[in-house]
């Protein structure tokens, strides 16, 4: 994300993520994805919920064609 952002988009982000460089806002995305990882998770396993039916499509996506499926929105911000 940070990698393929626009400088607009950097600007924008910096800013939500309160940080000052590309290196602290790449640890503060990966910190909120890791989070939010965890958290499912858990729900998860103290609710017996399930999230297979909203993420089923990502499990046939290559990661590669879901990138260039994000790259218009990514250069947006």
């Amino acid at each position: 994300i940070v990698n393929t952002a626009s400088q607009k988009g950097l600007e924008i982000l910096l800013s939500d993520y309160q940080v000052e460089n590309k290196e602290e806002l790449q640890l503060a995305i990966f910190d909120n994805l890791e989070a939010e990882y965890f958290y499912v998770r858990e729900l998860q396993k103290n609710t017996g919920t399930t999230t297979t039916a909203k993420t089923k499509l990502m499990k046939s996506t290559y990661l590669k064609r879901t990138m260039l499926k994000m790259k218009p929105i990514l250069t947006t911000l």
